[in-house]
């Protein structure tokens, strides 16, 4: 019975969140190159690097991935993240061609990252892919300043 009680509340939630300010389809006609859809409850850095993606939860109460799975290129690709204390493991991205370039130096000029989101959430790149950040993305969602979870979209793109 908790369980249902728990899925109708997300449901709920979801609904009066405001949906209509954050799409989980891209608004362009080409796909990204890397799409994720995450239900966030606190606040989460996200880091990618070529075809491995991780978490580290900083704050809140509740893991990102860990009731709702999280979605990556679409949703037959679920990942529900095993945690070990605050830092999630490694997982592979579905598909090689979505790995983040391993050489160059990127920016917001050269890299899309486009984030929405249902909530009133921040959400920035903490880091581009170069060789000063060992060619990591990074990206932080904070969900701290509401107090139910919201769904974050971030999709990314690079020339």
């Amino acid at each position: 019975m908790n369980k249902y009680i728990f899925f109708l509340t997300i449901i709920f939630t979801v609904v009066l969140s405001g949906c209509k300010s954050a799409s989980p389809v891209a608004t362009e006609e080409k796909q990204s190159k890397i799409s994720i859809q995450a239900f966030v409850d606190g606040s989460e850095l996200i880091y990618i690097k070529e075809d491995k993606i991780c978490i580290q939860h900083l704050a809140g109460t509740t893991f990102v991935g860990k009731f709702v799975p999280i979605s990556i290129n679409g949703t037959n690709n679920k990942w529900s993240p095993v945690w070990n204390k605050a830092i999630s493991e490694e997982h592979q991205l579905p598909k090689e061609a979505t790995a983040l370039p391993s050489k160059g130096e990127w920016d917001a000029s050269n890299m899309k990252v486009d984030i929405r989101t249902t909530g009133f959430g921040t959400c920035e790149v903490i880091n581009y892919p170069n060789s000063k950040s060992d060619h990591i993305l990074a990206i932080k969602i904070d969900d701290t300043i509401a107090d139910n979870p919201h769904w974050y979209f971030i999709n990314i793109d690079w020339e």
